[in-house]
């Protein structure tokens, strides 16, 4: 394994800008490390004097329970010295660049997926997975994380018309690059590879099952993510990722492959007009600048979408989005509101608890 540290993305002036944090921009390489993968007793690491296994320390999972930052693969920490054995302590998480995150469908916050990410591609397959409605989800949630993003049409060679399909994307006028990828296109996979630089890192975002594993061992030359075939019935690839995992591939790009995921649903949302901004510069032409485009006279989206140069399909998933950021807004305010109720209520309480004590003296 490659021990020099810059070789896996370490930046230290751009993570120290911006930042409250005292840790010196040069931070001592002993006792710095990146999260290469995460499992339920703990992190892997990647330090200068090479793998180690590590965990935080219960100061820093104090602090994660109290709203800070809980390590993920992709973070950059701060180490303690190490004792003779066992695993290292992660003693601090340095500021992220960046965070790919979506609101955790089985809980009231946010879910984050990866840290300090330069690109990420969502992976659709063409055969089965491709929607527009998703991509775009996707894409918010990339731009939300400060993200550049891409796509990746996979299994191209299960369809008749595949550059149909890159055309839809490329329609959706963001200038992101997309490619078309099938394993029994070998130029088609070196012209991906192509396009990773040294020392950057990508995450792989996508449903189960649409190629994630399979493009990421063609890269690294070697079977490290199991692969399942297709399903007769379906047609469709089956889920085999099990965890977030960081790899160093032989070109000298840094590659995060993430499980499957059935659903995506933003957690920001404040990069919707980014997804969407041929929505938004024609309503900057409507009549009313609160036109939500719906009847109103002089809607410049929905004259647009008359002369077809607008898809409805479009304003469609925009409302949608717009409706569900709006109801996610909502419950975290509320939760803010509980929250702030209970802060209120233990001090009162302290308080009351306090001028007891002295009245009994």
């Amino acid at each position: 394994m490659n021990n020099d540290l810059t070789a896996w993305g370490w930046r230290a002036p751009s993570l120290a800008a911006d930042s409250d944090s005292p840790l010196e921009p040069h931070l001592d390489p002993k006792h710095l490390a990146r999260v290469v993968a995460e499992h339920r007793d703990g992190c892997r690491l990647v330090t200068a004097s090479g793998e180690r296994r590590g965990a935080p320390t219960g100061k820093l999972r104090h602090r994660a329970e109290q709203g800070g930052l809980t390590p993920t693969v992709g973070d950059w920490v701060r180490l303690l010295p190490p004792e003779p054995s066992g695993p290292v302590r992660i003693a601090e998480v340095l500021p992220r660049r960046s965070t790919l995150q979506r609101h955790d469908p089985d809980q009231t916050g946010a879910q984050v997926l990866a840290a300090n990410v330069d690109r990420a591609f969502v992976v659709t397959s063409a055969n089965d997975d491709f929607n527009l409605g998703r991509l775009e989800r996707f894409l918010t949630a990339i731009y939300d994380g400060g993200v550049n993003p891409g796509v990746i049409v996979s299994k191209t060679d299960l369809v008749e018309d595949a550059q149909a399909l890159v055309d839809q994307v490329e329609a959706l006028g963001l200038g992101i690059p997309v490619f078309a990828l099938s394993t029994h296109d070998p130029a088609s996979l070196e012209a991906f590879a192509a396009a990773l630089r040294p020392a950057e890192t990508l995450a792989l975002l996508g449903s189960s099952g649409v190629g994630k594993s399979t493009l990421v061992n063609w890269l690294l030359g070697e079977e490290v993510q199991r692969v399942l075939g297709l399903r007769d019935d379906l047609y469709r690839g089956r889920h085999t990722t099990t965890h977030r995992q960081l790899f160093l591939l032989p070109s000298g790009a840094l590659l995060i492959d993430t499980p499957g995921l059935r659903q995506i649903q933003v957690w920001d949302g404040a990069a919707l007009e980014t997804t969407f901004q041929d929505l938004e510069a024609l309503g900057a032409a409507c009549r009313f600048r609160d036109c939500a485009h719906d009847g109103e006279p002089g809607c410049a989206v929905e004259r647009a979408i008359d002369a077809g140069e607008l898809s409805p399909r479009r304003l469609s998933a925009y409302r949608k989005l717009t409706r569900e950021r709006a109801h996610l807004q909502g419950r975290r305010d509320a939760r803010a509101r509980h929250e702030q109720r209970q802060r209120a209520k233990r001090l009162t309480r302290a308080v009351r608890d306090a001028q007891r004590r002295v009245d009994r003296w």
